[in-house]
């Protein structure tokens, strides 16, 4: 029976040591938000971004546009943000509606304020060595696995995505733990190759789609999907009751992911902050 990742409690230490690094700050980190028209989801997790924003102590901003907004408004307001000292990170809350084309908007952050870590050039910079921090979601998923205490090296690691983004991170930091890492596309095929893994990275959006026999036994198991089913619950993209009879370590959804997200969006927050400080 697997154990479960508590990402909760591990979110929870993270924001724990934040206010005594903002106290040692001449002011305040500030972070901006930038959500667009009214999607539910996105609404959630921007309530809880800002909630545990001002819990940990930092500026929290969170500024709306109508569904309508139009691009240049968007990137005249990215523009201001980015010239303003007073905002130290800043994020676009994703996905945005169809008429808006995603990467320009993203681009037009400057990379320092990247606080996911997604930026083309921050992506660029990890990859190449520049930039020891990876992005935050998967600098959440290494100290998930992190928790269990099975070293890395020399593990197989499998991961079912289609961000390419994501994935080259991914892979690239695993790899720099020692592991070998290949991404599959979440189709029939991701079976043979989540069979030969000692560790599962699944992001693919679609609820309880690994299933137990989809695994090599004891594998650990990090399932990255929110998918909200007709009935109003959550589950991830791991079907949890088959997964949890082969696994050795699973993150459940909700619990997992999703509250380490946060923290490490947090952490980036202050460590922007205290980089500017240095600069």
């Amino acid at each position: 029976m697997a154990q479960l990742i508590d990402g909760r409690s591990l979110a929870a230490a993270i924001r724990r040591a934040l206010p005594l690094r903002i106290a040692k700050l001449p002011r305040r980190p500030g972070l901006s938000v930038m959500l667009v028209g009214h999607d539910p989801a996105s609404e959630l997790y921007v309530k809880l971004k800002g909630k545990a924003a001002q819990t940990a102590g930092i500026r929290f901003t969170l500024e709306r546009f109508s569904q309508s907004v139009n691009q240049h408004e968007l990137l005249g307001r990215l523009q201001a943000w980015n010239t303003d000292p007073e905002v130290d990170a800043m994020l676009i809350q994703l996905p945005l509606p169809r008429h808006l084309r995603e990467q320009p908007i993203i681009e037009q952050l400057v990379p320092e304020k990247d606080v996911d870590g997604f930026h083309p050039i921050n992506t660029a910079r990890f990859l190449s060595g520049q930039r020891s921090d990876p992005p935050g979601l998967v600098e959440g998923i290494l100290r998930l696995i992190a928790a269990t205490g099975v070293p890395l090296g020399a593990l197989t690691a499998t991961i079912v995505a289609r961000s390419s983004v994501f994935t080259d991170c991914l892979e690239h930091a695993l790899r720099l733990h020692g592991a070998f890492p290949r991404t599959v596309p979440p189709n029939d095929t991701h079976r043979t190759a989540t069979l030969e893994a000692d560790v599962v990275v699944i992001a693919a959006g679609r609820p309880k789609l690994l299933v137990g026999d989809d695994l090599k036994p004891g594998a650990i198991v990090i399932d990255v999907g929110i998918n909200a089913l007709p009935d109003g619950s959550i589950v991830g993209d791991v079907d949890r009751q088959s997964v949890e009879r082969v696994a050795s370590w699973l993150t459940p959804v909700p619990g997992g992911v999703g509250p380490m997200t946060i923290a490490m969006l947090l952490e980036n927050v202050v460590r922007i902050a205290e980089r500017n400080e240095v600069l």
